[in-house]
């Protein structure tokens, strides 16, 4: 009886969450976290743009800060992906050695494959806006071309777009960016500035500057429209007198629109009011700016989204606004964060619009940390047109201190370490958000999970085909290749949950002989037909049938004899290596596995069962190196020890949860 009770426990915990088939509202299905930038461990890695194909879902071009120069000051890395983000290849760039430091790297697709990467080329002197372009998908890329100043100054923020529609001004290429400018008073200010290329990005005009009034601003980005039009947005923050620089209270946020292809544009529309934290005393707070437009062929074509940081709250939330007539006015924003705890910051809001009309974001958040100091990353999603908001969704699965020794950088030379943590607390002043066509989302976030700011990302979606009667088994996703083998998977392991579940509610002690027939008859089927799936078509991964599907198969090999379950660990490991499945999968397996061979566990994910748990507090297998047991469990995607104690309590025994 112990042996039946240990083989079922607990990995009802693994997947339970996913597991509920409640059918409204829609489910967010979260793949796997994948490491982006890992051919270089060591050096931080922050503030990332990502970019879809719109000709190709599987192809991604993503950007960052990079602090890999031996003399300590930061350049920018490019990564492509051309198997919808599961793996990702660092692109070599040139022309870029020349500066003192380069940053606020933006990516975007042209027509017919063609990317650019926008970034700052900072001198002693000045800044300017270097444009890069690859005709191979990311694999090579040219040398900069330089953005004329016109009569003004230095750059700041810049990003860059195309127009990949059938619109008159189809292939042009946009660059965003503010520049400094001396007023006629002699005062400095920021203007919009935006310049345009009719050769697909090889040269670019001497910029057009959108000077609102008086006041100095910032840029976020620009999106085109179906039609062609160019619409921008910009914040004004303060105002620069003789004696000093004079913030304002509360920030306004605007929009231009540009109809003749970036020649004239537009009065400003306001979109919205908001506060800004003080980045000295609320230095997390990780204020952005973000513009989206619907370009689908659905309902809400051509609507205009903006999110963007608000602290009036007396800690920074995320908040979304609308416009349906083309950015002339805007909603009233909505809080995108659902949670309530004061003092907790939510960070750098990144939005997209998929090819069905669903509108996603996804921020930095630190609700689970009451230091407010760590953080994780959380979606979420609208399907009906801005108006509400589905529940949010933890993407990441380890939580990120971004105090880490390794976000102190030095130069080889010597002198003082630079703070890219206490620079970029929220991993940067904006991260990344695509879509693909086939409806994924592709989250991009700086994540300091082993102690540096690596680059990460995850691929979202929702469902593609839903009704309201459906169940998970029964709907289609994208990018499945084998829909009918993973509903079968999901029907077994809703069998595996239904009478694992059961015997929660009975209680470990109440098995009677019939209920434990019942259950290994399920598990020796699930059993008979994995090795069936294993023999043809190999371990079933994501693509195959879904992440869902993949995780399903998991579980039943959790679940299996000891035997299968050994034969299974080398398969599993290779899995998690090539990305897979998730690392906290294969130090399940790894664990059961050593468990049932009579040896210490590796990652502590092994109890015993509940009855031998003492005042219901949870009793693990031993561990091997138990001191260092948090450090290996972070780096598989597990969360620490005492907080998965907590869970495994409140999971097999609810009723002691204090209210």
């Amino acid at each position: 009886m112990r042996k039946l009770k240990q083989h079922i426990f607990p990995m009802l915990l693994v997947i339970a969450a996913s597991s509920a088939a409640g059918q409204t509202p829609p489910r967010i299905i979260v793949e796997d976290n994948i490491l982006v930038s890992g051919d270089i461990l060591g050096r931080p890695h922050v503030e990332p743009s990502v970019a879809a194909d719109p000709t190709d879902s599987r192809h991604l071009i993503a950007s960052a800060i990079a602090f890999t120069r031996p003399d300590a000051w930061f350049t920018v890395a490019v990564f492509t992906s051309f198997d919808s983000g599961r793996s990702w290849q660092r692109s070599k760039l040139e022309g870029l050695d020349g500066f003192t430091f380069v940053a606020d790297a933006w990516t975007s697709f042209g027509s017919k494959g063609v990317a650019f990467m926008c970034c700052l080329g900072t001198t002693s002197s000045s800044a300017s806006v270097l444009v890069l372009r690859s005709l191979d998908g990311g694999h090579t890329w040219s040398k900069p071309a330089t953005v004329p100043f016109g009569s003004g100054g230095s750059f700041d923020r810049c990003s860059i777009v195309a127009d990949t529609g059938n619109s008159k001004f189809s292939g042009y290429v946009y660059v965003i960016a503010s520049q400094s400018l001396k007023s006629k008073s002699g005062h400095y200010v920021s203007p919009v500035a935006v310049s345009r290329s009719t050769d697909v990005g090889l040269t670019f005009s001497d910029p057009v500057r959108v000077l609102a009034n008086n006041l100095d601003g910032n840029v976020s980005n620009g999106v085109v429209m179906p039609d062609g039009t160019l619409v921008v947005t910009f914040f004004d923050f303060a105002v620069t007198t003789a004696a000093r620089l004079r913030m304002l209270k509360q920030r306004r946020l605007w929009v231009v629109v540009s109809k003749d292809g970036g020649l004239t544009f537009s009065t400003p529309s306001f979109v919205a009011e908001f506060a800004d934290a003080d980045a000295f005393t609320h230095p997390n707070s990780g204020p952005n700016r973000m513009l989206a437009v619907d370009r689908s062929s659905g309902a809400f074509r051509d609507r205009l989204y903006m999110v963007f940081t608000d602290s009036q709250s007396g800690a920074t939330d995320i908040f979304l606004s609308k416009s349906v007539d083309r950015g002339e006015t805007w909603s009233e924003p909505i809080r995108v964060n659902d949670d309530a705890n004061k003092g907790r910051d939510h960070a750098t809001p990144a939005i997209a619009v998929n090819a069905d009309g669903v509108v996603g974001v996804a921020w930095y958040d630190r609700r689970s940390d009451s230091s407010n100091t760590c953080f994780d990353i959380f979606f979420a999603a609208s399907v009906d047109g801005g108006r509400t908001l589905l529940p949010n969704v933890r993407v990441s699965t380890a939580r990120s201190c971004p105090n880490g020794s390794g976000n102190l950088v030095r130069s080889n030379t010597g002198g003082d370490d630079f703070g890219v943590a206490k620079r970029w607390p929220a991993g940067g002043d904006y991260s990344g958000l695509a879509a693909s066509i086939d409806g994924l989302f592709h989250v991009l976030w700086s994540d300091s999970r082993a102690g540096v700011y690596q680059i990460w990302t995850a691929n979202l979606g929702l469902p593609a085909k839903r009704t309201s009667q459906s169940t998970p088994s029964q709907v289609t996703l994208p990018g499945v290749s084998n829909p009918e083998l993973r509903r079968e998977l999901l029907d077994r392991y809703e069998r595996d949950q239904a009478i694992r579940n059961e015997w929660i509610k009975k209680g470990s002690d109440k098995l009677d002989a019939e209920f434990v027939a019942r259950m290994r008859d399920i598990d020796k089927s699930n059993t008979e037909r994995m090795k069936e799936i294993i023999k043809q078509f190999g371990w079933p991964d994501a693509g195959l049938v879904g992440k869902d599907g993949r995780d399903a198969a998991f579980i039943m090999v959790q679940h299996a004899d000891y035997e299968f379950q050994k034969e299974m660990l080398p398969l599993v490991t290779q899995a998690y290596k090539t990305h897979k499945l998730p690392g906290s999968f294969y130090a399940l397996l790894l664990d059961r596995v050593l468990i049932g061979e009579g040896k210490p566990q590796v990652y502590g994910t092994q109890a015993k069962a509940p009855p031998n748990w003492k005042g219901h507090e949870p009793v693990l297998e031993p561990i091997e190196d138990e001191a260092n047991v948090d450090k290996r469990r972070a780096e598989v995607g597990l969360p620490p020890l005492a907080e998965y104690l907590v869970m495994l309590k409140e999971l097999y025994f609810p009723n002691d949860k204090k209210l």
